[in-house]
């Protein structure tokens, strides 16, 4: 009488442990970490794209606020006769203008030299033991 081995392997126990399951595990282990790191990656440059956009929204703000300064510095009567003076050359009340007239100053060209400038030390000493 034969009897029937105590360590047998059912057909589900052969197919869990074959050398193919293995190797469609390990495939799938590889490409679920591939999309891991790609997702890793993509919110790594997402967060880098956030740095720079608060950065540039901060400047923004900061020449938002240097206008306004500029626009109600314009709007008040100091800036408005800061512009016609600097525009149109106007002197106040007591004040007198005085006018330059541009003179041109022709440019003088350098005077060329027929010297030749004094040979180094090192060229002395070359030009001496390879002459």
């Amino acid at each position: 009488m034969k009897h029937a081995p105590l360590a047998t392997r059912s057909s589900w126990s052969r197919i869990v442990h074959s050398p193919l399951m293995l190797i469609v595990c390990v495939c799938i282990t590889v490409y679920m970490s591939t999309v891991v790191y790609a997702q890793w990656q993509k919110e790594r440059e997402w967060n880098a794209r956030v740095v720079v956009r608060e950065e540039e929204v901060r400047a923004a703000r900061e020449l938002h606020e240097t206008l306004q300064a500029r626009v109600a510095y314009a709007e008040s009567e100091s800036g408005k006769e800061a512009y016609i003076r600097q525009s149109f050359d106007v002197a106040a009340s007591g004040e007198t203008l005085i006018i330059l007239p541009e003179t041109k100053q022709e440019a003088q060209a350098p005077v060329a030299t027929s010297t030749a400038p004094a040979p180094t030390w090192w060229q002395r000493v070359t030009t001496a033991l390879f002459d």
